[in-house]
């Protein structure tokens, strides 16, 4: 459940900003830290409902690295894949293990 809960944070802040613009080169580099207010604004723009959100989450995602507040950034030092399928089912491997199977969905 821990991993869950990892994976799918890290996926929710992947769409978020993933169709935002980058900031400008000239800015101050800020790649260790999360603007909570960009990714509300962004989530916003975006107008996502349940459905459209669930249709970008179909796939097979690797977790590269975990942003904390307090914690800073941790860079993934296993091979964890989390897989979304059509049929709400949810696989989650661990250097090639299984570890973590289910099913998923939104709820209102």
């Amino acid at each position: 459940m821990k991993y869950l809960f990892i994976i799918s944070a890290f996926i929710f802040i992947s769409l978020l900003t993933s169709s935002c613009s980058k900031e400008k080169s000239d800015q101050k580099d800020r790649s260790n830290q999360i603007d909570t207010q960009q990714l509300f604004d962004c989530n916003k723009s975006q107008n996502y409902d349940s459905t459209k959100l669930a249709s970008k989450l179909i796939g097979t995602w690797r977790w590269t690295t975990s942003y904390a507040e307090m914690g800073g950034t941790t860079k993934a030092d296993k091979a964890v894949f989390l897989n979304f399928t059509q049929t709400g089912t949810y696989t989650v491997t661990e250097n090639s293990v299984v570890i973590s199977l289910g099913n998923w969905d939104f709820k209102s």
